[in-house]
């Protein structure tokens, strides 16, 4: 399952999903790349097998890192696979990681630059965090239907704390507001693939960069 589905500006109820999954017996892979450092995702209390997270979103750097957080009976479900590969065989990865001997190369700028990252965010701390994206997001929100715009989700409680996604207003081209806004330095987002290609506009608010945001909403 994807947590946060950016295109909709959605965040997915993980552990009730994850409750009825795992009450099937099934092994639950999360997609956690636009949620992971803004929103709280606790997997101690059971239930994802697999969270996927990235560098590129809430974390501030650029593309190039993946992060994963693997349960044993994810383990033990590789160990029974009979799925070939090499070079992204995760098995081969979990027998060199506790003699911090890895099998290729890193990029050793993003490396240094996640430590930064998680650095700032721990100094921050993580409720802090937490509350600053909803902070933001909920002020994003109240502009939205300020301007009489309608969410994306049905629910502002389903609205994701690091994007939020709205229609376009009747008789408006995504495009055209899209350029528009740009040659004014502000970037929107679009939508696409399915139903919502063309009809939807999304403003990101993940990262450091709300930290400013917040403090102009409480200036406010």
């Amino acid at each position: 399952m994807v947590h946060c589905e950016t295109p909709s500006g959605t965040l997915n109820g993980l552990k009730e999903l994850a409750r009825a999954i795992k009450s099937e017996g099934k092994l639950l892979i999360v997609d956690a790349v636009s949620s992971i450092g803004g929103v709280e995702i606790d997997v101690k209390w059971g239930g994802v097998d697999i969270l996927i997270g990235g560098s590129q979103k809430v974390l501030n750097l650029p593309s190039g890192l993946t992060i994963l957080a693997v349960s044993d009976e994810a383990w033990e479900a590789w160990r029974e696979s009979i799925t070939g590969g090499f070079y992204l065989n995760i098995r081969l990865w979990r027998d060199v990681m506790e003699k911090m001997e890895f099998p290729y190369t890193h990029s050793e700028p993003l490396i240094n630059g996640l430590l930064e990252s998680l650095k700032i965010i721990r100094e921050e701390g993580l409720n802090n965090v937490y509350m600053r994206h909803r902070a933001v997001a909920q002020g994003v929100v109240r502009a939205v239907e300020a301007m009489n715009l309608k969410l994306v989700p049905e629910s502002e409680v389903f609205s994701s704390p690091t994007v939020t996604a709205f229609y376009v207003p009747n008789g408006l081209s995504d495009i055209k507001v899209i350029e528009t806004a740009r040659r004014y330095g502000v970037f929107i987002a679009g939508s696409w693939g399915g139903p919502l290609k063309g009809k939807v506009l999304r403003i990101g608010h993940m990262g450091g960069y709300t930290a400013s945001l917040n403090i102009m909403a409480n200036a406010s």
